[in-house]
């Protein structure tokens, strides 16, 4: 019922590029209510009800990356588990 907030800090110059993948490597969108990437990277997981349970938002690996022109780098695996 209270959702989470998972940032994704990178520091880079320039600055990076933040975005959030599917385990499977398909990049993730926003879905409105339930799941957003903030402009500062940060993902949310926003509450839900029972009855709105999603196996691929609310039970599925996520990671993030930041890419800029010097490089990119990817975050460990974050599962996310609604319980």
């Amino acid at each position: 019922t209270t959702g989470a907030l998972v940032p994704c800090p990178a520091a880079a110059v320039p600055p990076a590029t933040l975005r959030w993948y599917l385990a499977t490597g398909e990049e993730i969108y926003d879905v409105p209510g339930i799941r957003h990437v903030h402009p500062n990277g940060t993902l949310q997981i926003y509450g839900f009800l029972p009855s709105s349970f999603s196996n691929l938002i609310n039970d599925n690996t996520y990671y993030c990356t930041a890419e800029n022109p010097s490089g990119k780098i990817r975050s460990q695996d974050l599962h996310i588990k609604a319980g």
